[in-house]
């Protein structure tokens, strides 16, 4: 019977599911609010509350949290972990220079889609001169941390009077807003049209005249 113990063993460990590949077929999207104007910005985040938790390496009774009650205990127990995971994979920089973000108040929870979310605040200090280029990055919840895969993080923004909307992804994780405009640009092409017009048609008119 102990010869056969080995092979048992390894029978049973193969026939055991693997939850990190279970885990990995699941996908997220992450969702930020981006306001401001200049060297102050704001950014709402809402992330799914269990996989935040796994994702910042908490125990346990962090992510299998259900009660919002508890939910909630559990991220201002575990506030400064989750504030590093967050900062270190969602970032807004300025012509350039990083900003520096820090929370706002207490982590709520909402429910979506049948799941809890983590909302977060986060005021980010900028530097700089007025006019300039926000550029809002994220590499929120990546596959190389085997939970889940494909993350798109969902970005509204209203930023020095533009709005609109992107979907950022490990291919292209940054958003540029306000970016100014560089020589030879449209502008400038229409520049130069309106001053050619004239020209190519001054011997036409010559014509016209005689």
């Amino acid at each position: 019977m102990l010869r056969w113990l080995p092979a048992l063993v390894l029978l049973g460990a193969l026939l055991l599911p693997a939850p990190a590949a279970a885990a990995h077929d699941a996908t997220t999207t992450a969702r930020a609010e981006v306001t401001g104007t200049g060297v102050n910005v704001r950014v709402v985040l809402d992330l799914e509350y269990d996989l935040l938790m796994k994702s910042a390496w908490l125990y346990a009774t962090a992510y299998d949290a259900k009660e919002r009650a508890e939910q909630l205990r559990q991220l201002r127990l575990n506030r400064d972990a989750v504030v590093t995971y967050v900062t270190e994979r969602f970032a807004v920089a300025y012509d350039g220079r990083p900003c520096a973000p820090s929370l706002t108040g207490d982590a709520d929870v909402r429910p979506r889609d049948k799941k809890s979310y983590a909302v977060l605040t986060f005021a980010f200090a900028c530097q700089g001169e007025p006019g300039g280029t926000h550029a809002i990055s994220s590499a929120l919840f990546p596959d190389a941390e085997t939970f889940v895969h494909s993350t798109e993080t969902l970005v509204r923004y209203d930023v020095g009077g533009e709005r609109g909307s992107a979907v950022l992804v490990a291919e292209s994780p940054t958003l540029k807003v306000g970016e100014r405009a560089e020589p030879g640009s449209s502008g400038g092409i229409f520049l130069l049209g309106a001053l050619l017009v004239p020209v190519a048609l001054f011997p036409l008119l010559r014509r016209l005249r005689r």
